[in-house]
């Protein structure tokens, strides 16, 4: 998903494309990309609060195949983090 993110904002700006390829994406990377992504770095607080979220949509699209799944995909990814 990250690599996905930095190719969509590189391109083929990059005469790295080794860094582009890997799921091992570091905060070392990151650094190294984010002057050329014109990006700023900035660490979290010590301690990140906890929160409520929720997902909101048209109910139109509540049996729409893709937009279930991508609900599900942001629900899976929840869970991760």
């Amino acid at each position: 998903m990250v690599v996905q993110i930095v190719r969509n904002l590189l391109g083929n700006k990059l005469g790295y494309p080794e860094v582009l390829r890997t799921d091992n994406f570091d905060l070392a990377r990151a650094k190294f990309l984010a002057p050329i992504a014109n990006v700023r770095i900035v660490l979290p607080p010590r301690e990140i609060k906890t929160f409520s979220y929720f997902m909101a949509w048209h109910p139109r699209l509540t049996a729409e195949p893709v937009h279930a799944w991508f609900r599900q995909q942001l629900r899976m990814a929840a869970r991760i983090i």
